[in-house]
């Protein structure tokens, strides 16, 4: 039998937006972690009092990424 346990969603939302997942990938290793970078700077900068702003992230991302690898790094 599995017991439950309490969760703080704020601390697991900390937690879940500085661990990124990938699913699947053919980038290679170093162009991962600049993503990643990418990701974590974009999500940062878009945080606001209130809540994170989706689309202020999104534009961020695909802005330095087309800077750093072109418009076809998707």
């Amino acid at each position: 039998e599995m017991e439950s346990v309490e969760v703080d969603m704020g601390d697991f939302t900390k937690w879940a937006i500085t661990k990124p997942i990938i699913v699947e990938t053919d980038m290679e290793e170093q162009v991962q972690i600049e993503a990643k970078d990418c990701v974590a700077t974009g999500i940062e900068k878009a945080q606001g009092a209130s809540g994170l702003n989706i689309e202020k992230a999104c534009k961020f991302i695909k802005e330095i990424m087309d800077r750093q690898y072109g418009p076809y790094w998707h």
